[in-house]
């Protein structure tokens, strides 16, 4: 009897670890939705609330760093904005890969407008756990 029930708790045990997981997956999937749709919409506060904001926040191409701090990223996003001001549509996220070690994440996804086939990049974000909230640290990207 007492095999029965260790099995039933450890059952259960598994089945809400799978759950916590899958919450916080789409927790980590609706912050960089959430970001994107800022970005898109050039509203640079909104995405702004997305950072973690800290001097190892990075960003960049894949192959060079155009960024590395919170300051430098901000001012980036800010003189990008300036010289491209009008909002576009979206791009649609998919083929997510989700890693999470404690209140650290990296993700990896594709991104792509809408019915286009060719036009996609690769991108890559690093999160943090901060209050309870998943925030963006690192952000880089490439075409494919």
């Amino acid at each position: 009897m007492k095999k029965i029930n260790l099995l039933i708790v450890l059952i259960l045990l598994i089945g809400s670890t799978v759950n916590a997981q899958k919450a916080e997956k789409k927790a980590i999937i609706k912050v960089i939705e959430a970001e994107h749709l800022a970005y898109s919409q050039r509203n640079l506060e909104k995405m702004a609330s997305y950072y973690a904001q800290s001097e190892n926040s990075v960003a960049g191409d894949a192959i060079t760093f155009t960024a590395k701090g919170w300051e430098e990223n901000f001012k980036g996003y800010q003189s990008y904005f300036a010289d491209y001001p009008n909002p576009v549509e979206p791009r649609i996220g998919y083929k997510y890969d989700i890693s999470i070690s404690g209140d650290k994440a990296w993700v990896t996804f594709n991104q792509k407008k809408k019915n286009a086939e060719q036009d996609k990049t690769k991108q890559l974000r690093i999160l943090v756990k901060q209050n309870g909230e998943w925030k963006i640290t690192g952000m880089l990207f490439f075409g494919l």
